[in-house]
């Protein structure tokens, strides 16, 4: 019986045993699994460890970012995103930071989007760079072009039309000289394109733009064929290039087209038929207004053959009593004068004829000695008026009101190396829209006297190259209305005032265009019944006319264009464009400033006549 007793013990012994071991290695499984599985201790240990670790650079990168931007003032710059993270990771890691603004940095354990605004995306993947910017500053280079697009060391020689045109220029203390008065005039005496060398503030006022007289006295301006390129930078130190508009269209310093501008989608191509010249390596933009554009249906704003350049007015176009017959039109009434019809709309303006005389456009402005002779610019006259008057004018010359590429030509030259070199014209700030005046700064306060003459060292601050050759009213004096409408404005809009198709005004009288379509006097534009935003503008606006491409991208009460001046397009029942600013705008006016208006004719409107050949 003890026996049988002690040999079941030991069987149960054993059975226990075989248990004890598999519950061991039980729980030795799920402690394993603890330790190292998918959610395990150590599993999370080591992603704590890399989190902190990640968390580590990211903070460091933070920090280079706040450091470059304090060396800023509030701007980041390549130069100076370096700086900070050579100073916080080591020179050799500088070289990791890729592009312009915005930027990639590959770190030793992610890759970093830092963004123009300083903020800081971590991402585990390599990240392809972004052609995206925050256009600031630009200044404009300009070479110098024959008719066949051939680069020349000086411009084109002014037509003179047989002589119809007399040259003229003015002594240091701005008394005016003529051909008939003076013999110089031969050579650089008369004038001398001159490129600013940049050392000194005062460079930009050596240019001398060749000047002429029509057989009325009108002023006339010559704006040779030329070819630009641009360079965009952060701020005015021109430090460090951000992008470029050239023969290559919008691209960043790498050369690769920029799809993004304030982080809005856009097309950084060059508009089609625009035509390129290369020098020196770098690749130019001719210029469309003096471009053969007949083949693209003028829709870059050119000509119907290649022009060695173009007359501009120097001033606003005012009004005078006519003696001779010659460009006359009648007050209040309408004449027929070679089959067009003159009309004014102007019964309003103070300097208007008593109606039924003779009167004429003419460019014309007071000097300092003439003092008591104030000349004003012609107002309430509406965008047809103006564009009929402007083409009778002086038909022989074929004159015609000025068109949005043909401000675009006058404005980039003057901001370019020839003329004020990248500096801001001074404002005519006369609020009794006298032509030819200058304040006393480029924002100054309105007034109605105290400004300065054009013939005058300060008065010459308000023209295109600084001193007396150039062309004046361009910002500020009044708005000035120029040849380009939307051709997708609503007809059906009570307060549209040219009605259907053909863009008639009150006399049925045709504004340069059929069916919507331009011609080389006017140039259609696809306002998609919008007015503003930075992707819509550079879709709309056309290469070379001062709008699109002086945008900054960024957006502040619409004053996104190069120092601060308004931007709007066309759009609806406000389809044609405003140029200029006028004389109260203050910092919002300026040669690149550009609005819609509705075509009427309103006290503060004016317009400028071009000569082509």
């Amino acid at each position: 019986m003890k026996e049988k007793s002690k040999r079941k013990n030991t069987g149960i012994t054993l059975i226990a045993l075989v248990i004890t071991i598999v519950v061991l290695l039980i729980l030795a499984g799920v402690s394993i699994a603890t330790l190292t599985g998918e959610n395990g201790i150590l599993t999370r240990a080591r992603e704590a460890r890399e989190e902190t670790e990640d968390a580590k650079e990211e903070e460091v990168i933070k920090l280079a970012v706040v450091d470059a931007l304090t060396a800023g003032e509030g701007k980041l710059t390549t130069e100076n995103l370096q700086k900070s993270i050579e100073n916080q990771f080591g020179s050799d890691r500088k070289e990791k930071l890729k592009g312009t603004g915005p930027w990639t940095y590959e770190g030793e354990r992610n890759y970093y989007r830092i963004k123009s605004n300083g903020e800081i995306t971590p991402e585990k993947e390599p990240i392809e760079l972004e052609d995206e910017v925050l256009l600031g500053y630009g200044t404009i280079d300009v070479v110098w072009l024959n008719t066949s697009n051939e680069v020349q060391l000086s411009p084109e020689e002014p037509n003179l039309y047989n002589g119809a045109l007399k040259k003229v220029k003015w002594t240091e203390s701005g008394e005016e000289l003529n051909e008939d008065t003076s013999e110089t005039f031969t050579g650089s005496d008369w004038y001398a394109y001159t490129a600013a060398d940049n050392s000194s503030t005062d460079d930009y006022t050596k240019s001398r733009w060749a000047n002429a007289k029509n057989e009325d006295g009108s002023y006339f301006v010559w704006i040779p064929r030329y070819a630009y390129r641009i360079t965009y930078y952060a701020d005015e130190s021109r430090k460090e290039p951000i992008a470029y508009y050239d023969g290559r269209g919008l691209v960043n310093p790498e050369g690769r087209i920029i799809t993004k501008l304030g982080g809005e989608e856009i097309d950084g191509h060059l508009d089609e038929g625009i035509k390129t010249v290369t020098d020196n390596g770098k690749s130019y933009i001719v210029h469309p207004a003096f471009m053969n554009n007949r083949s693209n249906n003028y829709e870059n704003g050119g000509w119907d053959k290649d022009l060695s350049g173009i007359w501009v007015a120097k001033f606003e176009m005012s009004q005078e009593t006519s003696t001779d017959g010659r460009n006359w039109t009648y007050s209040g009434t309408t004449s027929l004068i070679n089959g067009n019809i003159f009309t004014t709309n102007s019964a309003k303006a103070e300097n208007q004829s008593t109606n039924g005389e003779q009167i004429r456009a003419v460019s014309k402005a007071s000097t300092k000695e003439n003092t008591e002779n104030q000349i004003a610019s012609w107002r309430y006259i509406n965008i047809a008026n103006m564009y009929t008057n402007s083409l009778n004018y002086d038909r022989e010359k074929e004159s015609h009101l000025i068109k949005n590429s043909e401000w675009g030509a006058v404005v980039y030259l003057a901001h370019s190396q020839y003329g004020r070199n990248g500096y801001e014209i001074t404002i005519n700030n006369n609020s009794n829209f006298y032509t030819g005046m200058a304040g006393d700064s480029t924002s100054a306060g309105s007034t109605s006297g105290g400004t300065n003459y054009y013939n005058t060292v300060a008065g010459g601050k308000a023209s295109t190259t600084g001193n007396v050759y150039g062309i004046f009213d361009l910002s500020g004096g009044a708005y000035e209305y120029v040849s380009a409408f939307n051709k997708n404005y609503n007809p059906e809009n009570e307060n549209n005032y040219f009605k259907d198709s053909k863009y008639l005004n009150n006399n049925n009288i045709h504004f340069a265009t059929v069916n919507g379509k331009s011609t080389k006097y006017t140039t259609a534009y696809s306002g998609e019944n919008l007015s503003s935003g930075t992707a819509l503008e550079h879709r709309v606006g056309k290469t070379g006319d001062a709008t699109k491409e002086v945008l900054t991208g960024a957006k502040n009460d619409d004053k996104n264009h190069w120092n601060q001046d308004c931007s709007h397009l066309l759009y609806s029942s406000y389809p044609f464009f405003r140029r200029g600013g006028h004389y109260g705008y203050g910092i919002g006016g300026g040669i690149f400033y550009s609005y819609d208006n509705d075509g009427n004719a309103h006290d503060y409107y004016s317009f400028r006549v071009v000569l082509a050949e």
